[in-house]
């Protein structure tokens, strides 16, 4: 288990920052969208991690670590305020 564990290949991402899978959930009306700010959220969901598995298998990735993707005191899920809600702009499929 050990060895396996020590040949995996992790991608710590951030989904609000990786890649923009559903364009309809990327502002809600209180300016929170902005790509060029670091403040902002900057468009990335789950839909955009889900779009890229092919590309990171392709990297060599074999393990994800990714951000928290719960509600969260603010966009992107950290810290996390309630566990039964994905954050509205990451998605909630």
């Amino acid at each position: 288990m050990l060895e396996r564990i020590l040949r995996t290949l992790v991608a710590d991402l951030k989904a609000d920052r990786f890649d923009d899978g559903d364009v309809t959930n990327n502002d809600f009306g209180d300016g929170e969208h902005d790509p060029t700010s670091v403040a902002h959220f900057n468009g990335g969901d789950l839909d955009g991690v889900i779009d890229r598995l092919d590309y990171l298998k392709d990297l060599g990735v074999t393990g994800i670590c990714l951000s928290p993707v719960f509600e969260g005191l603010v966009d992107g899920g950290s810290p996390v305020i309630d566990l039964r809600h994905v954050d509205r702009t990451l998605g909630v499929k």
